[in-house]
């Protein structure tokens, strides 16, 4: 054997390809997702058309070859998935024996489980090392139980994939014994590469390669002089000698560079400073963060005519928090980008579609689950239609079973038979099983019956027509990946009898941890990898992002199945076990320097200061330890790469001009800038819009929503935008209820329908007669609903109470409830409806009903803010030629004080009384009107002023009118405003302003009133 040592660099590894190319047959073995990778190194940096005497391929290919291609064993095969199920099984099986892990079905258990006890299988670490850990604690304690739990699961494990199974322990017995005779490898010379170190289970292999092959060669990455880097390493050399006795160590010398000697001082003890091509970068986020990054290297690849994009690495620290934004800023900088990392097949949107129609079965049609299946499964010429079919069933509440109706709506009807009418068909085929073997089948008959392989096809065109190559090479994975994992559930337990909910938890478990890997496609893109899985390659330029505290480097928590001292017990026991804190961080050290002594020119870290939640982050230690030993400075904004791209040099120039900075912008026209500026700093302009020869339709709302703002009139009226309406209870749908309850409980009263006496058991029955109204439905929807209805009956008894006190204590006769008013006036037509009119003789009150907080405000009246009584008072006098006696608003609520009269206090009448009131009031404890009295020449006076502001608001609305100019009371209107995001009202910016509302005593107002004319203000 020879162990050729030295530091990993671009000269080490051509010097390996040299030797290993000199001629003859050779097999180089990497690490599995390695292959692929250093035969493209080996091409590129021999410059050769191809390979035919050099074999690459990994430990596990060679297992797999030989027991599936080759020697077909009679015992099934278990795979991943198969030992995860298997350990359910197990767990089942053992029952009252286990005191901690019986019946659990904690997420995430069973992926713990089987990675701990594979780790200690390829260790060579049986279950009786458990026991004898369990030995030596309490026998009363937690940690004792779940010892000795893991050792019985451990042993059950063993026993059953013994007798049942073929598993990687046959394997490796079967390759022990025949894999010389099949030339698996070659029989002249095998190399070893990009390995670390060894396990138990490889360095079987090891032996077994090493008895039939005349030269067996391990390249190690190794300095003798720098153990507290290679720590990793210096022990594998001393198990290479215990295991095969004396070897060769050749070492092979390379030129140290500025950037390895910058790697290896990071780690030091006694660091020395390094003049190295470092530089360090700080971005408010990672966005900012990943654009640097893209217009970094858009400004090399301009400058440096011989750097390719294939020269450039990034290292993600937190690929899963990384790789969406690189993607998407590189792909709006021109970028491609290859993501090296294994993909979930959970995140698959037609997998997603899988678990959800399983969720649909299990829970009787769920909207959400509906959805979801639906969002995954249909092609994307459907999707269209299925916003609208979804805006349908959110808005009319469909749910479960009234999914396996007819809905009102045809268009929507003939939607739902397209979408769901197979899915029904096949619910009650599928759910007739009784056993997991029955159920895997019924699955996969199920996925063929609803072309789930005609859709992974479709999808498979359209990415590939979008040249989205590695999405299309991920789900080109799936379908075979599914099947396997139904196959190896059926293998394991086919026929255990459960029900389908017990089969829907297998099955998550089964592809829960299920991804695939894919390739570089084609050359010509940047590499975007993870600092401690993919294969470390030289390259020019490397940019380390997202180097935060934590993460960088990484904290080891004790939090697994064994504790960090369990694991270093199993140490003292004699066991090469690998599964420690201090081997982990050890080999963190050991990648971090080898990714970074492959670069040649120039090594770039970065960081965010918050990360997507706006949560502060602290930058990694190694950052003020690499500026500490290069002296580097910390870079911060784009001001010296924005004009590598135009769309960030455009958003630069809009910055710079609204910041008011004072600075040359580059790559942005004078133009340009000139419009920027006029379009920051010029007024914005809302030009009218034409409403020519139509006759505007008031009500007192809309008018009272001009006033708030012209802009959010236009957009409500004119736009008309579709809002999505939940099915849920919202507080206007509280108001309806309400205000329907009372109107009919006053009207039956008023009709002598209904005693006082009778009114808590009438409301029980009114109550449920509302709500099988349609408008109502939503009621019952949620526990929450079906709570607020009979709090509502409380307060709606009490309230009711209250109105009729105040009735009877009243000679004005309650005469309309929910009077429709319409009147045609001038340029438009005043429409609306008064909750309750009472009149008596020639006078009435006008009563509206609020299940808000609003209250009479005679400011708001006479700034033309709320016209709601005073209009409607007004329509009804000219229809009825009465005058009004008062204008009031009833709050509905439950006012929390002990007392009756307290509460009857809360609730009285919030307004004000005009003219001869005789007889509105006739006594009682506890006064129902408010105080504040007008004579009828003041109450004329302030209608007509409404009246005149009301005219005012509907010239303005007729000529057009769109003005953003929100009022501001005790509050800005766009605090309440729904199209805030359309309109981006900008109190900064000139053309943007707020009105401010005069806020006026009354005794101001009546002065005011007194003067004023009846000309149009």
């Amino acid at each position: 054997m020879k162990v050729y040592i030295g530091p990993d660099s671009f000269l080490k590894r051509k010097q390996l390809f040299q030797e290993i190319n000199r001629g003859g047959e050779v097999t180089v073995i990497t690490p599995e997702q390695s292959t692929l990778a250093y035969e493209s190194q080996m091409i590129h940096m021999l410059d050769l058309p191809g390979m035919i005497d050099v074999q690459v391929t990994s430990l596990n290919h060679l297992l797999t070859k030989l027991s599936r291609d080759i020697f077909i064993p009679e015992q099934d095969l278990i795979g991943d998935i198969g030992k995860k199920m298997l350990y359910r099984d197990i767990i089942d099986e053992l029952g009252d024996r286990l005191q901690v892990f019986r019946r659990i079905d904690q997420a995430g258990f069973y992926e713990e489980l089987e990675s701990t006890i594979d780790r200690l299988s390829r260790d060579q670490v049986g279950p009786e090392v458990l026991l004898e850990l369990a030995q030596e604690q309490d026998k009363n304690s937690l940690v004792y139980n779940k010892l000795v739990d893991l050792h019985l699961i451990y042993q059950r494990y063993q026993e059953r994939i013994g007798g049942e199974y073929f598993d990687q322990e046959q394997q490796l017995q079967l390759f022990e014994q025949q894999g010389h005779r099949f030339r698996l490898y070659s029989p002249e010379e095998v190399w070893l590469v990009d390995f670390k170190h060894f396990d138990a289970r490889s360095l079987r292999m090891l032996k077994a390669i090493d008895a039939h092959t005349k030269r067996l060669c391990i390249a190690l990455p190794y300095e003798a002089d720098k153990p507290w880097i290679y720590q990793v390493t210096h022990e594998t050399l001393g198990l290479l000698a215990d295991t095969f006795g004396p070897v060769e160590v050749i070492e092979i010398k390379t030129p140290e560079t500025p950037i390895r000697r910058l790697a290896q001082n990071l780690h030091a003890i006694e660091p020395e400073t390094v003049n190295a091509p470092f530089r360090v970068f700080a971005a408010e986020d990672p966005y900012e963060e990943v654009e640097f990054i893209g217009l970094d290297i858009l400004q090399k690849l301009r400058h440096d005519e011989t750097l390719s994009l294939e020269d450039i690495r990034i290292i993600a620290a937190d690929l899963d928090n990384y790789e969406f934004t690189v993607k998407s800023v590189f792909s709006q900088l021109g970028l491609p980008v290859f993501s090296d990392d294994r993909k979930s097949i959970v995140q698959n949107r037609v997998v997603k579609s899988i678990l959800a129609l399983m969720n649909v079965y299990l829970d009787g049609y769920r909207r959400e689950d509906v959805i979801s299946f639906l969002k995954g499964y249909l092609s994307e010429e459907a999707w269209d239609d299925l916003d609208v079919f979804e805006n349908y069933l959110i808005e009319t509440g469909v749910n479960q079973k009234r999914f396996r109706e007819p809905l009102a709506d045809e268009d929507m009807e003939a939607m739902r038979l397209k979408f769901l009418d197979q899915v029904i068909k096949s619910e009650a085929y599928f759910k007739q099983r009784h056993t997991i073997g029955e159920y895997c089948d019924g699955l996969r008959e199920l996925f063929v019956m609803l072309r789930y392989p005609e859709r992974i096809e479709q999808a498979v065109k359209i990415h590939e027509q979008r040249s989205e190559t590695e999405e299309m090479l991920i789900i080109t994975q799936v379908w075979n990946l599914l099947i396997e994992a139904l196959a190896q559930l059926k293998k394991v337990a086919g026929d255990k009898k459960i029900g389908f909910r017990q089969y829907k938890g297998y099955f998550d478990s089964a592809i829960k941890d299920l991804n695939v890997g894919i390739i570089p496609p084609v050359e010509g893109r940047i590499t975007l990898a993870t600092l401690h899985r993919s294969t470390h390659a030289p390259c020019r330029v490397m940019y380390f992002c997202g180097m935060a505290e934590g993460v960088v480097p990484r904290d080891y928590l004790d939090t697994g199945l064994l504790k960090h001292q369990e694991k270093y017990r199993i140490k003292d026991f004699g066991y090469r076990y690998f599964d420690t804190p201090e081997f982990n961080e050890n080999l963190d050290i050991l990648d971090q320097f080898i990714a970074l002594s492959l670069v040649e020119d120039e090594l770039v870290f970065s960081y965010a200061g918050g990360n997507y939640t706006s949560e502060t982050m602290t930058p990694s230690l190694y950052i003020n330890r690499a500026i500490g030993l290069t002296g580097a400075t910390i870079e911060r904004g784009l001001q010296h790469h924005y004009q590598e791209h135009p769309d960030t040099a455009f958003r630069y120039a809009v910055e710079a001009i609204r910041e008011g900075r004072r600075e040359r912008i580059h790559q942005v026209t004078q133009a340009e800038i000139d419009q920027i500026q006029q379009n920051l700093l010029s007024p914005v302009e809302t030009p009218p819009i034409d409403r020519k020869e139509r006759k505007t339709v008031a009500s007192a709302s809309r008018l009272e929503k001009f006033r708030r703002c012209p802009y959010s009139y236009f957009v409500t009226y004119d736009l008309k935008p579709t809002i999505r309406r939940e099915f849920v209870v919202e507080h206007f749908d509280i108001g309806d209820l309400y205000h329907l309850l009372i109107q009919r409980a006053l009207e039956a009263y008023h009709e002598q329908r209904v005693t006082r006496r009778s009114m808590v058991e009438w409301i029980e029955v009114e109550m449920a007669n509302i709500l099988q109204l349609e408008q109502f439905e939503r009621f019952s929807h949620t526990a929450a609903s079906r709570y607020f209805i009979e709090r509502a009956k409380r307060i709606a008894n009490f309230v009711i109470g209250v109105l009729i006190d105040n009735i009877e204590r009243s000679e004005f006769v309650p005469t309309y409830f929910e009077k429709t008013i319409q009147v045609g006036l001038d340029k438009f037509d005043l429409r609306g409806k008064i909750d309750r009119i009472d009149i008596k003789d020639n006078r009435f009150t006008v009563i509206d009903y609020k299940t808000g907080s609003k209250t009479f405000d005679l400011n708001s009246i006479y700034q033309g803010i709320d016209l709601q009584l005073t209009l409607y008072a007004d329509a009804f006098r000219a229809e009825q030629s009465l005058e009004p006696a008062g204008l009031f608003y009833f709050n509905i609520k439950d006012p929390i004080v002990d007392q009756a009269k307290d509460r009857e206090k809360e609730l009285r009448l919030s307004g004000i009384t005009a003219g001869d009131i005789t007889g509105l009031d006739t006594g009682g404890d506890v006064p129902f009107l408010p105080t504040e009295h007008i004579s009828d020449d003041m109450m004329d006076r302030l209608t007509k002023r409404v009246r005149r502001i009301s005219q005012t608001y509907i010239d303005r609305i007729d000529r057009g009118e769109i003005t953003i100019k929100p009022i501001r009371t005790t509050y800005l209107a766009c605090d309440y405003c729904e199209y805030s995001a359309i309109c981006r009202f900008d109190r900064m910016r000139k053309g943007f302003s707020e009105e401010r509302v005069e806020k006026l005593k009354k005794d101001d107002i009546y002065a005011r009133l007194m003067t004023e004319n009846d000309k149009t203000e």
